[in-house]
């Protein structure tokens, strides 16, 4: 049985995904580009978490600064960002915590 924070953490999990993927969709330039940029030209070609959870605090810290937000506490916002960067790499990533373009975009696709 699910227990009342289970499901709170489920429905807050969606609405980030959801939040990621638009977010990632409005910025200018193919997803490819925005895979890329986010890497900072990596040699491998590959994303790395820490890379990644930059993106994503910077994208958190933009998104604080507009109204539906202002309630939200800087502990809260800490966790949306480690659950948003867990929903991308964990269970994909490699040893050396990246991951590829193609998975990245299997996951914006799919959200």
């Amino acid at each position: 049985m699910q227990t009342a924070n289970d499901a709170a953490t489920n429905s807050r999990a969606k609405q980030l995904r959801t939040l990621l993927r638009d977010k990632i969709n409005q910025q200018a330039g193919s997803l490819r580009r925005k895979f890329v940029m986010m890497t900072c030209d990596s040699i491998n070609g590959k994303l790395s978490r820490s890379a990644f959870a930059r993106f994503v605090k910077e994208l958190m810290n933009f998104d604080n600064s507009s109204n539906d937000t202002r309630s939200r506490t800087v502990s809260q916002t800490t966790k949306d960002e480690e659950m948003m960067v867990s929903m991308v790499f964990d269970g994909c990533a490699d040893k050396h915590d990246s991951i590829t373009y193609n998975q990245f975009h299997n996951f914006v696709q799919n959200v």
